[in-house]
């Protein structure tokens, strides 16, 4: 919707955003930003458990805790991974289906 102002010295324009798209919108900034800073934090803790790891003097079940941590964090970055895969191929699937029944008709 474009609201049209009077004539000050020029034209102006004012695009009106409705709040549901506003709202959509920060959503999905935030979204973003989650995700991007989940993945950060996940690859910091891989290498900070990693780095731990590396030391000699680690006794049995310190070095067994740590081996569950890391790989519940391999876990969690590869469903994070499979999730945005997942979302690829549903998209390239909903526009084959589309292109495939404007073809039929």
């Amino acid at each position: 919707m474009t609201i049209r102002t009077r004539y000050l010295s020029k034209k102006f324009y004012f695009h009106i955003i409705s709040p549901q798209r506003m709202k959509a919108m920060l959503f999905i900034v935030f979204a973003l930003i989650c995700f991007v800073s989940a993945n950060e934090l996940l690859e910091k803790e891989l290498k900070v458990v990693n780095d731990k790891l590396k030391d000699k003097n680690l006794q049995k079940e310190e070095r067994k805790m740590l081996e569950f941590h890391k790989t519940e964090i391999m876990k969690a970055i590869n469903k994070k991974v499979e999730a945005k895969n997942m979302k690829v191929t549903t998209k390239l699937v909903q526009t084959v289906k589309k292109g495939t029944k404007s073809n039929k008709k």
